[in-house]
């Protein structure tokens, strides 16, 4: 039955990961006139790189949110996973729809503050469930880059 709720839990993570990437990669668009007539840091993404890096960093994330989910007392910490993939969600649509590189600067800040919090959660009663919550860090500190880099040349 253990077996069979972690199953269960990594299936619907997994499920709400895969619906939070298919909604981002609608919103990227590098080939528009906008973004194209900015001054873009010398490490700037291009095209399928958005879709593929948050693909990437939520896989990782599905890994955390099942092991979140089998274990009662850490469930409070999903609503902190709710708020970054909503999060998620509105980094790309104010930045590309927007057109706000100072709004996305302040969310994918925002993200990595949640995602701290989570790392520091889950050293205190995880052994090593924070690992997999890094790649996702990590992804998100280079968007945060990106847009201060961004913010400074524009």
């Amino acid at each position: 039955m253990k077996y069979f709720k972690l199953m269960l839990a990594f299936c619907a993570s997994l499920a709400v990961m895969f619906a939070a990437v298919y909604f981002i990669s609608f919103f990227p668009d590098t080939g528009g006139e906008w973004y194209t007539s900015l001054k873009k840091p010398s490490f700037a993404p291009y095209g399928i790189i958005y879709e593929m890096g948050f693909f990437a960093a939520f896989d990782f994330a599905v890994i955390s949110c099942a092991f979140t989910m089998m274990k009662k007392e850490l469930r409070i910490f999903l609503a902190v996973w709710a708020g970054i993939i909503a999060l998620s969600l509105l980094w790309p649509l104010t930045l590309f729809k927007w057109h706000s590189a100072y709004g996305a600067l302040g969310i994918s800040f925002a993200i990595i503050i949640g995602l701290t919090f989570l790392i520091h959660h889950y050293i205190k009663n995880t052994r090593e469930l924070w690992l997999a919550i890094i790649p996702t860090t990590a992804w998100f500190v280079y968007i945060f880059a990106f847009n201060f880099g961004l913010c400074m040349l524009n």
